[in-house]
């Protein structure tokens, strides 16, 4: 009864971790050379100090397809681990 929870909850844990960027830019500001600098701290470095916004929005739509086909690919998964009373 649970595993529908539990799945919701996955996916949208995975999908929020690839739009960290609160943290990065506070904490480290993409840490000593760039070891913790992920795709969306470098799409606002790009566009906001770089000022390369047509490179920033090319990775925007990057990002956005990572996440369409993880989603997706997860989406086909939960028929084998979601579990449905009949």
């Amino acid at each position: 009864m649970i595993t529908p929870t539990i799945f919701l909850t996955v996916m949208m844990t995975i999908i929020g971790s690839l739009k960290v960027f609160g943290q990065i830019y506070v904490m480290t500001q993409g840490g000593p050379a760039g070891s913790t600098k992920v795709l969306v701290y470098y799409i606002w470095e790009k566009a906001f100090k770089l000022f390369e916004f047509g490179y920033a929005s090319a990775l925007a739509y990057v990002l956005f397809v990572i996440i369409l086909i993880l989603t997706m690919i997860q989406w086909q998964m939960r028929k084998r681990w979601v579990i449905h009373e009949s």
